[in-house]
C-alpha cells in the first residue's frame, strides 16, 4: 500500500471543501484502502462502498460517486487474506462480515459477490460510545434503563439508522453506573467496550459462537445480568431472548422495524403460526421499552435522529394483549409528559420547532408516515 506524508494528508483536508468529489486527486489513490479511509473520514462519510469497480461515499445520507477503484477490494482483502478462498467458493454464502482496524479506526466490513465480482461495504464504528446525553433521550428514561434488572428492551430502525450506536450508548451507560456482568453477542464485534463498573464480555458470531441463539442459551449458564443481542434475525433468537428476559436478565435486541406498533407486530409474526400467541404473552410479560429511530437530514448539514419511544405501561401491555397495536401511537402521545414517551409525529414536530430539521424535511417525512408505519 502507498504511504502518505503529513503534507499529503493536509492537502486532502484542504481539498475536501472545494473539491467534494475529489476530482483533483490522483485516481490511483482510490485503490488504496488507507487513503480511502483517511479521505472518507475527513469528509464525514457514514459508509464507504466499493461496487463493480467504482467507489462511493455516503455523505449526509446521499451516495456520492468518487471514481473508478478496481483494486480497492483487493486492498481490503490484503488485511484479511484468510477470507479470499471462502469468498471464491461459489458454493458458499458469497458474503463475509467482519471488523477491521484501518488507520486507527474500527470498521464494520461486508465483502460480497455480485455479478461475478467482489464488492465491499464499510462503515466506521465510533471509537467510544457517545455520552448518553448526546442521544437526546431524557434522563428519566436512562434512569429507567439503569434501574431495571429484568425484561426486554428493543432498539429498532432501518439499516444505517444508528441502532448500534444507541445500544452501545445505553449499555455503556449501565457499564458506567452499575456493578454487573454484561455479555454481548455481535456479528461482527463493532464497538469495543472498556470495563468500568461492569464486567463485560463480547462474543462474535462465527468466531466465538455459531449463532445468536446459541450465545443466548450459553449465556444463561454464565451468570450475566445484561445480555445484548446484536440482531434478532429469526424466531429461535427471539424465543431465546424472551426466555432470558423472563428469567431474570435485562436483554437488549435490535430489529429492522420503524415504529413501535410494527415492532410488536414483527416480533409476533417472526414466529410460526402456532407459536405466535406464546410470543404475544411473553412480550406482555417481559417487554420494557422500545426505541424506534430514523436518521433525517439535519437543517445545517449532517443527520439527526428522530425517535419514537415506548415505555411498557399497563395500558400499552393491555393493547398488546388485546391485539390492538394500532392504538399504541395514541397512548404514546398521552404519556409524553408523564413518562417521556414519544410518538413519531411528536418527535418530528419537536425537531422542526428546535430548528434541527427544515419544513421541507418535516413535510416529506410526515407525509410518508402512513406508508412506512408498518414497514
Amino acid at each position: 500500500m502507498a504511504e502518505f506524508s503529513g503534507s499529503a494528508e493536509l492537502s486532502i483536508v484542504g481539498a475536501s471543501d472545494i473539491d467534494p468529489l475529489g476530482l483533483a486527486r490522483d485516481p490511483q489513490l482510490l485503490n488504496d484502502i488507507d487513503f480511502v479511509v483517511q479521505e472518507a473520514l475527513q469528509k464525514k462519510t457514514s459508509d464507504i462502498l466499493a461496487s463493480c469497480g467504482n467507489l462511493y461515499y455516503r455523505i449526509d445520507g446521499k451516495m456520492v460517486p468518487q471514481g473508478p477503484a478496481p483494486g480497492l477490494v483487493d486492498s481490503i482483502l490484503q488485511l484479511r487474506p484468510d477470507l479470499i478462498l471462502r469468498l471464491a467458493d461459489v458454493s458458499g454464502s458469497g458474503a463475509e462480515d467482519f471488523a477491521l482496524e484501518i488507520c486507527g479506526r474500527r470498521f464494520r466490513v461486508n465483502v460480497y459477490r455480485a455479478r461475478g465480482t467482489l464488492n465491499a461495504a464499510l462503515r466506521p464504528v465510533p471509537t467510544e460510545a457517545p455520552p448518553a446525553s448526546a442521544l437526546g433521550i431524557e434522563q428519566r428514561l436512562l434512569d429507567r434503563v439503569l434501574q431495571t434488572k429484568q425484561g426486554l428492551i428493543l432498539v429498532t430502525g432501518p439499516t444505517g439508522s444508528g441502532k448500534s450506536t444507541t445500544v452501545n450508548c445505553l449499555v455503556d451507560y449501565i457499564n458506567q453506573h452499575r456493578a454487573c456482568h454484561i455479555l454481548t453477542t455481535e456479528d461482527p464485534i463493532e464497538f469495543v467496550y472498556t470495563p468500568k463498573k461492569a464486567a463485560i464480555e463480547q462474543r462474535e458470531v462465527g468466531a466465538d459462537v455459531n449463532s445468536f441463539e446459541e450465545a443466548i442459551r450459553s449465556a444463561m449458564r454464565e451468570n450475566p445480568d445484561v445480555i445484548v443481542v446484536g440482531e434478532i434475525r429469526d424466531y429461535a433468537t427471539l424465543k431465546a431472548g424472551l426466555q432470558a428476559a423472563e428469567t431474570g436478565h435485562l436483554v437488549f435486541g435490535t430489529l429492522h422495524t420503524r415504529r413501535v406498533a410494527s415492532t410488536i407486530s414483527r416480533a409476533i409474526t417472526i414466529a410460526p403460526g402456532p407459536e405466535r400467541e406464546d410470543v404475544r404473552g411473553a412480550l406482555v410479560n417481559s417487554l420494557l421499552m422500545v426505541v424506534c429511530q430514523l436518521l433525517l437530514p439535519r437543517a445545517n448539514g449532517g443527520r439527526v435522529a428522530c425517535r419514537e419511544i415506548m415505555v411498557a405501561t399497563a395500558a400499552i401491555l393491555n393493547l398488546i394483549r388485546e391485539k390492538n397495536e394500532a392504538a399504541i401511537p395514541s397512548e404514546l402521545s398521552l404519556n409524553r409528559k408523564a413518562l417521556g414517551t414519544m410518538e413519531y409525529n411528536q418527535a418530528l414536530k419537536i425537531l422542526l420547532d428546535e430548528g434541527a430539521i427544515t419544513q421541507t424535511t418535516y413535510d416529506e417525512y410526515r407525509d410518508n408516515q402512513k406508508s412506512i408505519t408498518h414497514a
